[in-house]
């Protein structure tokens, strides 16, 4: 039985129609503006209609409906300034054969293949640590208890991390999972399409160990991230996001994901707890609390300082010393009626501590023109514009939960990706410039 007031649906709905009508303007659902107002409209109705019991206030939806229309006018505004180059029709490799484009194509397929060689060695290391650590062999009920062992320490332990030469290690899944997101399109054989997709069971594998799934969540968003910025920049922006083969990859991907994350939540307790009712609200808090836990925040908020970005960038200010970055991001939890407790708050909190409402319907306002930059930008062929446009789809994928930009380790992966397809021309212009000085000697 529905729960929630008409004053909560309402802006659920207007979410909705504004993703139609902004994709009735730009064309096409990865467009900027629909694809951020449709996702928060799918997830909204999915936590309503699902999670009933979780308490959404009319205030804190009322809120993201703001922030998402400031989103998406920007973003429209800067579109219809912008035409599309009628010259770049579609990808073809051979026309773009011996140029920049080829060099990044290639480079960004190496690269995936060594780093995710490089996080399978971390995996290794990670096993042989927790073994020796636990005191485990290596039959299969002491290797399955491992996940449980380490979530003990995890939670019990303050302070308590990996290993240093795991950490080295595995860091690199994250720059291999984009790289291989943003090489799979352009790959030719099957053997290269595997290696492509080699660093979502890598994250998996390594998930399992430690019965966590941060990691994996942050590797299937970034290789996604890289795919859908790929595709815009084939398809001059004309990908078919809704056809049949699409959705039912679609429905394929989130019945996979559901049981992987039963499975580790069941790693989690020992390989022991029964798939209960309690288990299952556990379940159900960590996929769908953050909402609630935002709009109920939002609701009852005290008037505080900003913090100018501490929570939005939480992981380059730590890097640099200007805020701590707490564990989980906020250390005060949400605690619900129906059981259950989350510290998890969406993107949209970490946006209004850092800048105010105000200030985040501003800033909201120039992501907007900046992604629709982005988007035509991909859409006319423009390969390096892909980056910053993949930026955008790993944010507003992961917006439900938190800031993209919350882990250093995760941030890596475009500063590599950078160093990938700015290299190239570099080298290019070296080429050229060396050859007028041999010409003019």
């Amino acid at each position: 039985m529905l729960n929630h007031s008409l004053l909560t649906i309402v802006p659920a709905f207007l979410l909705l129609v504004l993703a139609f009508f902004a994709r009735s303007l730009q064309g096409n659902w990865l467009a900027p503006a629909p694809f951020f107002s449709l996702y928060w409209a799918t997830f909204t109705f999915i936590v309503l209609l699902f999670a009933p019991e979780f308490p959404v206030f009319p205030t804190g939806m009322w809120a993201i409906v703001l922030i998402v229309s400031s989103f998406q006018a920007g973003s429209l505004i800067m579109f219809s300034f912008m035409a599309p180059d009628n010259n770049w029709t579609k990808y073809d490799d051979k026309r773009i054969s011996g140029n920049v484009s080829t060099v990044i194509i290639k480079r960004m397929y190496q690269l995936t293949s060594l780093l995710t060689i490089v996080s399978a060695i971390g995996v290794a290391f990670l096993v042989s640590v927790g073994i020796k650590m636990f005191g485990l062999s290596f039959s299969i009920d002491e290797l399955l208890s491992m996940g449980h062992l380490f979530s003990v320490l995890r939670y019990n332990e303050e302070g308590l991390s990996d290993p240093l030469l795991v950490k080295i290690f595995q860091c690199w899944i994250f720059p291999a999972s984009l790289l291989g997101g943003l090489s799979f399109s352009f790959a030719k054989s099957f053997r290269e399409k595997v290696m492509c997709i080699m660093p979502f069971f890598i994250s998996l594998l390594s998930g399992m160990i430690v019965a966590a799934r941060a990691g994996i969540v942050y590797v299937m968003i970034l290789w996604l991230s890289g795919f859908l910025s790929v595709k815009v920049y084939m398809s001059h922006g004309k990908y078919k996001v809704v056809q049949f083969k699409s959705v039912l990859l679609l429905v394929t991907g989130v019945a996979l994901l559901v049981l992987i994350f039963v499975s580790l939540q069941w790693l989690r307790g020992g390989a022991i707890d029964t798939i209960d009712s309690s288990f299952l609200n556990h379940m159900k808090v960590g996929a769908f609390g953050s909402l609630a836990a935002f709009t109920t925040w939002f609701n009852f908020q005290e008037s505080i300082g900003l913090t100018l970005g501490a929570y939005t960038f939480p992981g380059p200010f730590d890097f640099l010393g200007l805020a701590e970055r707490e564990g989980g991001v906020y250390i005060i939890p949400i605690y619900f009626e129906s059981g259950g407790s989350t510290n998890i708050y969406t993107l949209f909190r970490g946006l209004i501590e850092d800048f105010s409402l105000p200030g985040a319907i501003v800033l909201s306002f120039f992501a907007g023109l900046i992604t629709s930059i982005s988007y035509r930008k991909c859409g006319n062929g423009h390969i390096r514009w892909i980056l910053p446009l993949s930026i955008f789809y790993a944010l507003t994928l992961l917006s439900q939960f938190y800031s993209i930009f919350t882990h250093n380790s995760v941030i890596l992966a475009w500063v590599v990706a950078f160093f990938v397809f700015i290299l190239p021309e570099y080298k290019t212009l070296y080429l050229r410039s060396d050859r007028k000085v041999t010409n003019h000697e």
